[in-house]
């Protein structure tokens, strides 16, 4: 992303590019229910393609 935002508009590009990526990562974590990064844990993440195993697998 942050060489297509160079390419497109230069610094200001790169910029806006990781502007737009901090904004997301910070929403993200406000649906976590976290504000900042100590506020996050293992529990919150699950592996893409492992099977949910519930609560109750714990």
């Amino acid at each position: 992303p942050v060489l297509w935002g160079l390419a497109a508009e230069g610094e200001a590009g790169v910029r806006r590019v990781l502007r737009t990526l901090l904004d997301e990562y910070d929403h993200t974590l406000a649906l976590c229910g976290g504000r900042r990064n100590a506020d996050l844990s293992a529990d919150m993440v699950v592996r893409q393609g492992a099977a949910w195993r519930g609560e109750a697998a714990w």
